[in-house]
């Protein structure tokens, strides 16, 4: 029973045995996307990298992978925005894309909140008016 508690505590293995081994198919993704002239797509660098997006973004939190999905992340942000720039994209949505994948904001959203807070001094007079109460 030891044995089999180990094998549950290790969970699914890697696919990947390194970042170098990822990284390798990461580049080979782009150079296709760029000889194909096609977009490089964060769906379409996981399809390469044989994961589901869950599963690249599980590497994203992995520290020795971080960097490596960080940087690919950020060449398909850098790709969408510069398309949105040229008449190559749609900038309807390159807006929309930069919005709500890469959380760029269009406006700032500011909170406040504010504290009043009111002090009767205690050598006011009571000017014996109690209307409004029942005694």
């Amino acid at each position: 029973m030891d044995n089999l508690d180990k094998s549950r505590s290790r969970g699914r293995p890697r696919k990947y045995s390194s970042p170098e081994e990822m990284e390798q198919i990461i580049n080979d993704y782009f150079r296709e996307c760029e000889s194909k002239g096609e977009p490089k797509t964060i769906y379409g660098l996981a399809l390469a990298l044989d994961l589901t997006y869950e599963g690249l973004m599980g590497y994203s939190t992995r520290d020795e992978y971080a960097g490596l999905v960080k940087r690919a992340k950020e060449e398909i942000i850098r790709e969408v925005e510069a398309r949105g720039h040229t008449s190559k994209g749609n900038p309807a949505f390159a807006i929309f894309w930069l919005k709500n994948v890469a959380k760029w904001a269009d406006k700032s959203e500011v909170e406040m909140t504010n504290r009043v807070t009111l002090s009767v001094p205690d050598d006011v007079e009571d000017t014996g008016d109690n209307s409004d109460h029942e005694l």
